[in-house]
């Protein structure tokens, strides 16, 4: 089993308010959060209105399905409204 802990820093210039804000990164937790292997959480930056920080853990059963996982998952953060300006991720053997 390979987990792999993903933080991403998403940059929206020029956001007015924070329902904006919402609106920009609209479907990007109901994207994600439909997939079963997936768990995702904003952990920062939740009340400024030019960023956002997300966290999400990845769970698959080989390296392959996990770099299949992170690459859809790389799609989905490409369609948000805003710049990504950072990714760190850890992979972390878990039996």
């Amino acid at each position: 089993m390979q987990l792999q802990l993903l933080t991403v820093q998403f940059r929206f210039a020029g956001c007015g308010s924070l329902k904006e804000k919402r609106g920009r990164q609209a479907g990007l937790r109901e994207r994600l959060g439909r997939m079963a292997t997936v768990a995702i959480a904003e952990t920062g930056d939740q009340d400024r209105l030019d960023s956002a920080q997300w966290t999400l853990v990845l769970m698959a059963d080989s390296s392959r399905r996990l770099d299949q996982l992170r690459s859809t998952i790389d799609e989905v953060l490409l369609r948000v409204d805003g710049e990504l300006i950072s990714q760190r991720s850890e992979t972390i053997p878990f039996e």
